[in-house]
């Protein structure tokens, strides 16, 4: 996966890949822009047809230079014949008049023609220098762009690191928390007795070192998986506890968290199944927090797993 550190990154992997640069600039620019190249396409075209219109007016002024030569050799006729035709001649002079009284007009609309070409030139010129701006803009915007992308990505950074740390502490506090008054809820709400900690992250006693003697004796034996063996083995707290008025052991996997969410109720549901098969008893999970969102705590009754939401003046 390509990673993105610098403003350089970014440059080359522009250039590498056309794919991705059309997509950065549809993203920036705007329509008008994009549009642009197919307009500056529509002006060469009709700047083609003004051409060739001036092709065929030419192609015309030469047909009509022919005729005139035509009519300056009936004209050479006429004059040889000017003794018998003058009247003849007078119309001829008249015609010849008009044709260039026309010649004359047509000369004008080449000239306008022209001018408007000149005009059109100087357009496309401005044009394109426009265009030289918005790729300048574009660069400058590119480059902006970059800059506040590293900027976001160290804010995201350091954000990150300090939800860590928050959840770090806050979690460690509250398993604290738990771990001193758990016993008691438990004994009040299941009714048993002679509860002890087995296993607490972060603290190591003798029944520990025996319960992960048991886990690594039943995964030689099959009794459990590897991946079982590990959720025991990062399980927030086991609790052994028995029934009143009988020798009947039961285990208690607890997962604590400031606010519940389902990965917490999984957990504890997959810690107590593995205790199931481990010690072959009535195994109970249990999750405790703060907190514990709606659809969170209807999931939990589903699977008919205990919550315990604890208060702030209880701990």
């Amino acid at each position: 996966m390509t990673t993105i550190d610098t403003a350089e990154d970014l440059i080359r992997i522009l250039r590498q890949d056309p794919e991705i640069l059309d997509q950065v600039r549809r993203a920036i620019l705007t329509d008008e822009l994009l549009e642009l190249p197919e307009k500056f396409a529509e002006m060469a075209e009709t700047q083609a047809r003004i051409l060739e219109i001036q092709a065929r007016m030419l192609e015309r002024q030469d047909r009509a230079e022919e005729m005139q030569a035509r009519m300056l050799e009936r004209q050479d006729r006429a004059e040889e014949m000017q003794a018998r035709m003058l009247e003849r001649q007078d119309r001829a002079e008249e015609m010849q008049a008009r044709m260039l009284e026309r010649q004359d007009r047509m000369e004008e609309t080449q000239a306008r023609i022209l001018e408007t070409q000149d005009r059109m030139l100087e357009r496309q010129d401005r044009a394109e220098e426009t265009q030289a701006r918005i790729l300048e803009t574009q660069d400058r915007m590119l480059g902006r762009q970059d800059h506040m992308e590293g900027v976001q990505a160290r804010l995201i950074e350091g954000q990150q690191r300090l939800e860590d740390r928050v959840g770090y502490l806050v979690g460690a506090e509250l398993e604290r928390r738990v771990f001193r008054i758990l016993p008691t809820r438990l004994r009040q709400m299941y009714g048993l007795r002679r509860t002890r900690v087995i296993l607490r992250q972060g603290d190591y006693t003798p029944d520990t070192q025996t319960f992960l003697n048991d886990i690594d004796n039943a995964l030689d034996s099959s009794l459990i998986t590897e991946r079982q063996r590990d959720r025991l083995v990062l399980t927030d707290l086991i609790v052994r506890a028995t029934r009143p008025g009988s020798q009947e052991i039961v285990y208690l996997a607890v997962e604590a968290s400031g606010t519940i969410a389902r990965r917490d109720i999984e957990r504890a549901a997959a810690a107590s199944e593995a205790l199931n098969k481990l010690y072959q008893v009535e195994t109970i999970p249990v999750v405790a927090g703060y907190r514990i969102h709606r659809t969170d705590q209807e999931y939990a009754k589903e699977i008919s797993m205990r919550t315990i939401i604890l208060e702030e003046e209880e701990l």
